[in-house]
């Protein structure tokens, strides 16, 4: 295995300096009489794996650069955000593929170097690159079965699951625990 990339082992920087992205779901909410498809953004950092989700109402540009907007009004810029390209996301839907496809990755870019933020793509044949992230995004849809247990879901419902899931999983240490008291 290659060496872990140089974000993942910088020591004393602020949480969500250097962070990982990926997208997830779909999930179905009720609305009116019609069901709409929501999808999560996740946000990880690299150096301590806390996360952070937000909701994404479609998966276009402008959806994911809302999400990031939020993410950064909560969380302070980071200084380099490590994603798919799209080619090898893991998800369980083509959907999600075929948009990821379609954003228009220059105005992404071109955001972001506005914020001064460095947005890298994990190589499109290494899949481990974002072991981090998928193995995050299955604890999530794990706590997000335990906590719904088939429940319907409105957006309010969905949000506060979102905002429990994310607690549960920032609430498991760290590092490695002691015995010694």
């Amino acid at each position: 295995m290659a060496d872990l990339p140089r974000e993942r082992l910088v020591d004393q920087m602020f949480p969500f300096t250097h962070i990982g992205v990926n997208y997830f779901g779909p999930f179905e909410v009720k609305f009116l009489r019609r069901n709409l498809k929501r999808w999560f953004c996740l946000f990880n950092c690299l150096t301590t794996r806390a996360v952070h989700i937000e909701v994404a109402q479609s998966l276009d540009t402008e959806s994911y650069l809302g999400a990031l907007t939020r993410f950064i009004a909560r969380r302070g810029f980071p200084n380099t955000s490590i994603s798919d390209n799209g080619t090898n996301f893991v998800g369980k839907v083509n959907e999600l593929k075929a948009f990821i496809n379609k954003w228009d990755k220059t105005k992404i870019e071109s955001d972001l170097a506005k914020k001064k933020v460095v947005w890298k793509f994990n190589p499109p044949g290494a899949q481990h690159f974002g072991g981090i992230c998928e193995r995050l995004v299955q604890s999530c849809n794990k706590f997000m079965t335990a906590i719904l247990d088939n429940r319907s879901l409105t957006d309010k419902v969905l949000n506060t699951t979102m905002c429990l899931v994310e607690q549960t999983i920032n609430a498991r240490p760290l590092t490695a625990v002691s015995d010694d008291p």
